[in-house]
């Protein structure tokens, strides 16, 4: 489309110089920290899915097909293949709980069972949402821990050792969640638009993941993923079309008493926020593992960057991709370093990025075992955002 409007003389263009648009546009979210970049070309190559992807959500970790509807009516009717709204419906592992190759599995079934029953039992007002949510069967799975594990192994995410125990990490939790959604595919039957993906010609991620992710550290495998590919041919495919999104987490690393996602801590102790309620929150251990867990704000855009890339290889759908940066007092950051970023988020296969935190006030809270009562200021102060209340921190 881009190139028949280019060369149509008559089709009246602006034209924009590409760097100044690029830097326009990560200055915006430098400053606001709301530009939410996604990666549509990669969304479209590195997926099972045979139709077209749009677009993403607000927080930018759901890449789903959606095709248009043509009349109104035509979301009542929950029996025609016409448009789709993309629905996907979310849990979470907390993977610093797990003790076990064995648990996983049991956690992972349960987690894609409990979805399933979700799905089927939901009350749809627009029944044709209902009629291509049942047919794609589309599952969110996230991690959450991510930090707490990493700090009682001893890990760092600016180490090749902490990459590797990264990597590990993640495909264990694709591998699991495969396995659960092909045992449900035997039990339950495959996911109705099987078809409409690849997983019936046998698509695992490894085979459209981004071949620079393997420059950042001589990874290895820890799973015989080939003998899976032959058991989910055999089967025609699995029981959902998506298995893993990893969004931020907040609510749910507050209800379980971890730390968001995939996401570095900032400090070992916060005044978390939103429109209801205060939460004084710990890190998971931080008495004891203090010195152990790293602070986002001292992991560089590089590091964070392919932290994020390298669960992306093990990641069907996105993530939403926090940045770090501190600006303590005139310090500034310069385009050739957004730029940078930017191209390197790109190179690794990024499908997506989320929000752009910034320090801009020295110093750092230390560990207070009795966390005292918030001063107004404080409060004042908490982080707080209204546009996704489960989403922010």
């Amino acid at each position: 489309v881009y190139a028949k409007y280019e060369q149509d003389e008559t089709f009246t263009k602006t034209w924009v110089n590409a760097r100044e648009l690029l830097i326009t546009a990560s200055n915006e979210w430098n400053e606001t920290g709301r530009i939410y970049e996604h990666n549509i070309a990669e969304m479209n190559r590195h997926t099972p899915f045979k139709d077209t992807i749009f677009s993403s959500n607000l927080c930018a970790e759901i890449a789903l097909p959606t095709k248009p509807y043509q009349h109104i009516t035509e979301l009542y009717a929950d029996d025609a293949d016409t448009g789709e709204v993309a629905t996907c419906n979310l849990a979470g592992i907390c993977v610093d709980n797990i003790t076990s190759e064995a648990q996983y599995a049991e956690v992972a079934y349960y987690a894609l069972l409990m979805i399933d029953k979700c799905i089927h039992l939901a009350h749809y007002e627009l029944p044709q949402v209902g009629m291509t949510s049942r047919n794609r069967l589309n599952a969110g799975v996230g991690i959450l821990g991510l930090a707490h594990l990493m700090a009682k192994h001893g890990q760092r995410y600016t180490e090749p050792a902490g990459k590797q125990f990264i990597h590990n990490v993640a495909e264990r939790h694709y591998y699991h969640l495969l396995r659960a959604s092909l045992q449900l595919g035997k039990e339950l039957g495959n996911a109705p638009w099987m078809h409409k993906t690849r997983w019936p010609e046998g698509w695992l991620p490894l085979d459209t993941s981004n071949r620079n992710v393997e420059k950042i550290a001589t990874f290895t495998t820890c799973y015989d993923w080939e003998a899976l590919r032959s058991e989910i041919v055999a089967n025609g495919g699995i029981r959902n079309s998506v298995l893993v999104a990893h969004m931020p987490t907040e609510t749910s690393a507050n209800a379980s008493g971890t730390t968001n996602g995939l996401y570095p801590i900032r400090e070992l102790t916060l005044i978390k926020t939103d429109n209801h309620r205060v939460n004084y929150w710990a890190a998971p251990d931080g008495d004891r593992l203090g010195e152990a867990y790293q602070s986002a704000w001292d992991i560089p855009a590089k590091d964070m960057t392919e932290l994020y890339a390298i669960v992306q290889k093990w990641t069907d759908q996105g993530i939403s991709a926090d940045f770090y940066r501190k600006v303590i007092g005139d310090a500034s950051i310069e385009s050739t370093e957004l730029i940078s970023d930017y191209l390197y988020r790109v190179k690794l296969g990024l499908k997506s990025k989320y929000y752009m935190n910034q320090k801009t006030s020295a110093g750092m809270r230390q560990l207070e075992l009795n966390i005292p009562k918030a001063r107004p200021e404080e409060l004042a102060a908490a982080e707080h955002d209204s546009d996704c209340e489960a989403c922010t921190l």
